[in-house]
């Protein structure tokens, strides 16, 4: 074997455990556990081959023991070193028999001065690390960044974690940014997450099979959205099914959720996993918004430790990753920081030391020297040493022992900065390697030889043996396959010396081969893994002058990698190309062939303009996009695209505003004036009702229109309907239902029309027309379930709960169907409409009252899952929930500052959040005796009403106004007579009793009503016949807190007339409001009728009168409880035998 031709450093150490086990028998490490085995090689000494086998030379088991150095620099730095000592070796034995002792490497001249493995000065940052990763492996997300200036050490010092890391059986995977990458979306990410399926791939089927099927139960049917961004995905979990395409915000929440998913299927107790990414201060804006989500999340992946690696000097206060620092600092995220500051002169005698492998006290005077030139770098410090010695300045005496003159080194033109030192290196190396490494250098700071070969049209092998120099050197290393150079500086100094214009041909030259190379059709982007490579390379290699044929191949291309990035949800990387596609265009490019291209360009552009914050860019390009276009439909696909865009990040004002410009296009508008919209509205639903065949079966059985302008139409309805919904506008909003439906009628069908449908139920109800609303509902549901996990299930489900199912169906289907809409939502990403579900899933929580528990654990899970997604509606509803209802009934009630909260919500047109706090709040104050208090909100709520529509709260609010009303009347601060008050209820009675017929929702709260009425304006029998029947129908719906309410009242009652019974009721009210946490109305209730509930503690404390043996077997408590309340409460004997009868 030729030795010198066939090894490089890191394969002689493989040939050394060759030799060893061709001496031995054996390997230097046996295990069948991978994992232990790589701990052997990293932390383990294996056993001098002399030592196994007394046959062996000790000079030979020395060579062999110095290849399986842990520390590369005390290995053989080359081949022919290792040849010359092994000719040594049968040489001698050869002419005597046996092997005497000799010093190795002797005589050999290395070409360079090796990078150390020795980490110096850095005890404690290393001591910091080990700590923060322990705690991940024990099951606590930890990040730590490192931040210093180039070369000050922070990629060696994560190299102490290998040795932990192997011992928790844990993962390591890591990513660089390219200052050329800054514009490639999750470029770093993309790398380590490529790294560790390599590293997957390689391991047992056994192992690969359950990664696989463990990441498919993670993704479901999306795997697509990450194996289109990591290919190796692909080969792992296999071909993956086309997911459908989602609005802006909600696309890039999906791609967050599923990169999120992945992230903890890797991630594991099993395999803790570390991730590195290198070079943070050239993060594209894409990988930024994804680890502020992970950090946002950290929760959900304990056994993650995260390490960023930047150089401090290059990020200020307005760079991402300081937004994205003080951000996990504001919200105690965990976050910890090292900067590493440079070595001291300690450290850095004691580094000049070991590299020279001298003592301190020789080294002393060169140390001070290097120390000075280098303040504390050690990439400086080692490439000091390695100038001195290629420069001569550094040498071996007779004697082997380095020597150096320091005024020949102080008279020497040595270059003082790291960049300096490896330029001059550079230069000494013979023109065409230069040239290659410029290549090399604009390629990135890692590169494919093949690639390199290829552009320059030569041989793989004359590319290698042309880098040897640079390799051996110790300016290149090889990495899994690639070449990359051993440190940024080395690029850099690389590139500093390129003139610009031949910067620039060499770009155009890298870009024009890989495009040639691309091995897909370039109309289908998603196919062309370094599409954005390409793009790179063509956009900084372009002439400042171009033809119109390079300038539409550029302008195309640009496109496709928007669109890619876009895809990706990169969307400032996205809307950058989108900018480049649209400059390229030569001035021709609205007339034809060129029109078609142009359109999409600019409406693309358009979009990513808005989904980057950039209001009047985008508005601009609209206005060019109409002014351009050719047709009405062409203007009107515009602005439905644009309406999706404004709907998605939430401005549902403007949102409005261009729907309706585009509706106009088909002479469907909607207008401002409410009366007109009216007016529109009742002469479409005529037009309806007219139809003569069932219009719900048509329905049912119509199939999607494929008609372009019909599409378009339908577009803007399923974004207007819920922006006029959130908004508030009920005229426009019935229009819009009543436009919707009469276009499907026509034969425009899609998925989107459900809600619509939902809306069409609502208003119907609200003018009494039940039954036909009704139909409407049904027919929603039936759709929804057709088409299942879509957008426009998702859409019709929230529909459902938020504006029909309240009428017929008792709280706890609505529950039901509240926690299937959102795991529809979930399934599909509509994650916004999964999120406004759990406002109806609340509220109907809240009407049963059978456990407050569940209301707060379901507010907390609505404000989790709407931080994670940015959702601010749904959290403004949690929001409300708890400072309106789940905190006024805690035990230990603190009341939350609302009053900024409650501005924001009416900025923001927020309805539902402030009616529902308005609503909720009033009535916990009525529960608790303040009704004072209730009638301000039950008064403040009064103008949120129209917002809110028909909802369950709007018909819990007419309840409780009668209530109220009736407490305020007793009270003497209300009406003034009986007549007065009756005038004011009278109308709101008659509205829940109407509801109340239709199905069981309000039917525990009306026999209340009709309780408290006859209280205050009737006779006391009376009123106890009523409460009992208010309490048993309560009961029967499982109303426990209504029905504590209603013990409560009826105790309050028995207390004023003066009988003794009120105890009784009382301390049932109490269980019941145990029973269903409402621990302010317990303690509220405790304290009030103190003497009550010590008499009766006073008996449970008395000795029973009756032994066990005595008692009667199997009674039923509930019957005697009930019983028992029957009599104390009925009056006369016809009616107490028959209530008791009722039990």
């Amino acid at each position: 074997m030729n030795l010198q031709r066939k090894l490089g450093k890191a394969n002689m150490q493989q040939y050394s455990r060759v030799i060893d086990e061709m001496l031995t028998g054996r390997v230097p490490f046996l295990s069948g556990d991978p994992l232990e085995l790589i701990h052997s090689h990293l932390a383990e000494e294996a056993l001098p081959v002399n030592k196994i086998n007394r046959d062996i030379p000790s000079p030979l088991g020395s060579i062999i023991g110095k290849l399986l150095q842990k520390e590369p620099e005390k290995r053989y730095q080359s081949s022919a070193s290792l040849l010359l000592d092994l000719k040594h070796c049968r040489e001698e034995y050869l002419a005597t028999g046996t092997i005497g002792e000799f010093p190795l490497e002797q005589g050999f001249r290395s070409q360079r001065v090796t990078f150390i493995s020795k980490m110096v000065g850095r005890d404690k940052e290393a001591e910091i690390i080990l700590e923060e990763y322990e705690q991940a492996a024990q099951g606590q997300f930890r990040s730590l960044f490192i931040s210093g200036l180039s070369g000050i050490g922070k990629t060696r010092l994560i190299q102490e974690l290998q040795a932990p890391i192997v011992r928790h059986r844990g993962y390591f995977t890591s990513g660089k940014f390219d200052v050329y990458e800054k514009n490639i979306p999750y470029s770093s990410l993309i790398q380590a997450f490529r790294n560790l399926l390599r590293t997957i791939l390689t391991e047992s089927d056994e192992r690969v099979a359950h990664w696989k099927s463990t990441i498919l139960a993670a993704v479901g049917k999306k795997g697509k959205v990450l194996t289109d961004v990591i290919p190796e995905l692909e080969i792992l979990i296999g071909p993956q099914p086309e997911v459908p395409e989602l609005p802006p915000a909600e696309s890039l929440n999906r791609f967050h959720d599923l990169f999120d998913r992945f992230l903890g299927c890797v991630a594991t107790k099993e395999n803790p996993l570390t991730l590195f990414i290198d070079d943070l201060q050239w993060c594209d804006s894409a990988s930024f918004d994804f680890l502020t989500y992970v950090f946002a999340n950290h929760s959900e992946h304990p056994y993650l430790f995260f390490l960023g690696a930047y150089r401090y000097n290059e990020v200020d206060s307005s760079h991402p990753l300081s937004k994205l620092i003080d951000s996990a600092k504001e919200k105690k995220q965990p976050l910890r920081e090292i900067r590493l500051e440079p070595l001291k002169p300690e450290h850095s005698h004691e580094m000049v030391s070991y590299i020279l492998d001298s003592p301190l006290s020789k080294t002393k005077t060169l140390s001070d020297f290097i120390s000075s030139l280098s303040q504390g770098n050690p990439l400086f410090v080692t490439e000091s040493i390695s100038y001195l010695y290629n420069e001569d300045l550094l040498y071996f005496d007779e004697e082997g022992q380095w020597c150096w003159d320091l005024d020949k080194i102080h008279q020497s033109r040595m270059p003082t900065t790291v960049v300096a030192l490896f330029n001059s290196k550079i230069k000494n190396l013979a023109p065409e390697l230069r040239d290659l490494l410029e290549y090399c250098a604009c390629m990135g700071n890692t590169f494919s030889p093949a690639v390199l070969a290829a552009v320059k049209n030569i041989s793989l092998p004359k590319v290698f043996e042309a880098l040897k120099p640079a390799l051996s050197q110790g300016l290149l290393i090889d990495s899994k396959g690639q070449l990359q150079f051993i440190h940024d500086k080395v690029q850099e100094a690389v590139l500093f010396d390129i003139p610009k214009d031949s910067r620039r041909k060499i770009h155009w030259r890298i870009g024009t081969y890989l495009l040639e190379a691309a091995p897909k059709a370039l109309t289908d982007p998603e196919k062309v893994d370094n599409l954005f490579t390409i793009v790179s390379h063509l956009n900084l290699g372009k002439n400042e002058e171009i033809d119109d044929k390079t300038a539409y191949l550029l302008s195309d291309l640009n496109y496709l990698a928007g669109r890619k990035a876009l895809n990706s949800l990169a969307v400032e990387a996205a809307n950058a190309y989108f900018y480049n596609s649209r400059k390229l265009l030569p001035g021709d490019c609205w007339e034809d062939p060129h029109y078609e291209r142009t359109f999409r360009i600019y409406k693309k552009a358009a979009k990513t303009e808005l989904m980057c914050g950039n209001y009047s860019t985008s508005e601009a390009l609209l206005n060019t996009l109409l002014q351009h276009a050719k047709t009405d439909l062409d203007k009107a696909e515009c602005l439905a695209e644009q309406t999706t865009s404004l709907s998605s990040i939430g401005n549902f004002k403007k949102a409005i505003e261009t729907a309706n410009k585009g509706l106009a296009y088909f002479g469907k508008s909607i207008p401002d004036n409410p009366n007109e919209a009216n007016r529109k509205r009742k002469k479409i639903m005529e037009n309806i009702a007219s139809k003569g065949t069932d219009i719900f079966q048509a329905i049912l059985d119509m199939p999607f229109t494929t008609d372009r302008k019909s599409k378009v139409e339908l577009a803007f309805y399923s974004e207007l309907i819920p922006d006029l919904y959130a908004s508030g506008l009920v005229p426009q909003l019935y229009l819009s239902a009543a436009q919707s439906t009469r276009h499907c009628l026509s034969g425009g069908m899609d998925e989107s029309v459900i809600y619509s449908f939902t809306i069409m139920g609502l208003q119907l109800g609200e003018q009494g027309e039940f039954d036909l609303a009704f139909k409407y509902e049904d027919l929603a549901r039936e759709l929804s379930a057709k088409y299942p996990n879509t957008f426009g299930a998702t859409r019709g489900m929230n529909g459902i709960v938020w504006c029909n199912m309240h009428s017929r169906s008792h709280p706890r289907d609505i529950v039901d169907y509240c926690l299937k809409a959102i795991q529809c939502g979930r399934n599909c990403g509509d994650l916004y409409n999964a999120g406004l579900s759990y406002g109806p899933l609340m509220w109907n929580l809240q009407v049963q009252g059978a456990d407050f528990t569940a209301i707060q654990n379901y507010a907390q899970e609505c404000l989790q899952f709407s931080r994670k997604y940015h959702l601010s509606f749904s959290f403004g509803l949690a929001e409300a929930m708890q400072a309106g209802w789940i905190a006024p009934m805690k035990k230990r009630y603190v009341p939350v500052p609302m009053t900024e909260k409650l501005k924001k919500w009416e900025r923001d047109n927020h309805i539902a959040s402030a009616g529902s706090y308005y609503i909720n709040l009033a009535l916990t104050h009525y529960y608790l005796g303040e009704h004072t208090e209730a009638e301000k909100y039950l008064s403040g709520a009064r103008k949120y009403l129209t917002g809110l529509t028909d909802n369950v709260l709007k018909r819990q609010w007419h309840v409780f106004v009668v209530l109220n009303a009736l407490r305020l009347y007793e009270k003497g601060a209300g009406c003034r007579n009986k007549d007065e008050l009756m005038k004011k209820v009278r109308p709101f009675i008659k509205k829940v009793e109407k509801w109340a017929k239709l199905g069981p929702l309000l039917k525990p709260y009306l026999a209340l009503l009709y309780a408290e009425l006859e209280r205050a304006t009737g006779s006391f029998e009376r009123a106890v016949v009523l409460y009992m029947d208010a309490i048993d129908m309560a009961h029967q719906q499982g109303y426990t807190f209504l029905e504590g309410h209603l013990y409560e009242c009826l105790g309050e009652l028995l207390h004023q007339a003066g009988r003794s019974t009120a105890g009784t009721y009382f301390t049932e009210a109490v269980r019941l409001y145990r029973k269903c946490s409402a621990g302010r109305k317990e303690i509220n209730l405790l304290e009030k009728y103190a003497d009550y509930f010590a008499q009766e503690k006073a008996l449970d404390l008395q000795p029973d009168a009756v032994s066990p043996q005595g008692m009667l077997p199997d009674l039923n408590a509930e019957y005697l409880m009930k019983s028992s309340m029957a009599i104390s409460a009925e009056i006369e004997q016809e009616a107490l035998i028959k209530k008791i009868m009722n039990v």
